[in-house]
């Protein structure tokens, strides 16, 4: 049965539904206004052929469409509840939502100037061509080439983090080897990408670490983080709390599946629709 006592406590207030019903006004707004620039064979956010795919302004604006989703419906019931009630209301809320996203912003922007650096600097490329080299230069049978290749991919993910330029300077020599030795090159893929996945969330170049330090920040300045046994205040966020939270992760998923990728090919189980080992 329903708890009546938690139904009058969320009860909306005559104001919350008067902003309810605002909010779900400029909401039929938004769809009108989408409809009028979607539906039409020649509408503006097609593309020159009339579609959405594979490129057209709809998905090329996606982020302001959203934005103007949430302006449609959040404005009128910021409006009808008096939330706003002139145009300094609104610039106070906007300040105070700048307010806690500056730190990210400028962590962010810091940590993505340092990675473009890096990635222009073409050291950890180097770095995969050699361990390609090792693997090209090994002669082991196919199920220590395998191990050797997650091996490899592993050593180099944590500092060249983008998983097609990885491949595309494994594969060539990778490949070729498994193909020599009548392997699938299934397994080669497979094999990349299992040392590819299980590090990449302790990355020191990932794409998302500064996103995650900001939340990270926002989180214990809001008091959501709990302290250590022994600890009397709160500690510093850095790169050595993400690693210590994500390489426990990376290393139970790493060796899970190398476990699991040995037991298959050991049973000789197909790893997909078809997939022999040998061809």
């Amino acid at each position: 049965m329903v708890d009546r006592s938690l139904l009058e406590k969320y009860k909306p207030t005559p104001e919350q539904e008067k902003g309810l019903r605002w909010s779900a006004y400029g909401f039929l707004f938004f769809l009108a206004v989408m409809a009028l620039l979607t539906v039409p064979q020649d509408a503006i956010l097609r593309n020159e052929a009339g579609g959405f795919l594979p490129k057209s302004p709809l998905f090329q604006g996606i982020t302001m469409i959203i934005a103007f989703l949430f302006v449609s419906t959040g404005m009128p019931y910021a409006f009808a509840t008096g939330q706003i009630k002139k145009g300094r209301d609104l610039a106070g809320i906007l300040n105070a939502g700048l307010k806690t996203a500056i730190p990210l912003m400028t962590t962010t922007f810091m940590a993505c100037v340092f990675i473009d650096m890096v990635n222009k600097s073409n050291i950890f490329r180097i770095v995969a061509i050699a361990g390609a080299e090792i693997l090209k230069g090994a002669d082991v049978g196919v199920l220590p080439l395998c191990l050797l290749v997650i091996l490899v991919t592993t050593l180099v993910n944590p500092f060249m983090t983008s998983g097609s330029s990885k491949w595309l300077l494994i594969a060539p020599m990778v490949v070729p080897m498994f193909a020599i030795l009548h392997v699938h090159p299934a397994y080669a893929q497979l094999a990349y990408r299992i040392g590819d996945s299980c590090t990449n969330i302790c990355s020191p170049l990932h794409s998302a670490l500064p996103v995650i330090i900001g939340l990270l920040e926002e989180y214990q300045s809001e008091g959501l983080i709990p302290l250590r046994p022994g600890e009397t205040e709160q500690r510093d966020i850095g790169m050595g709390t993400i690693f210590s939270l994500t390489i426990p992760y990376s290393m139970v998923l790493l060796s899970t599946m190398t476990a699991m990728f040995i037991v298959w090919m050991l049973l000789d189980l197909p790893i997909g629709p078809g997939v022999t080992l040998y061809i």
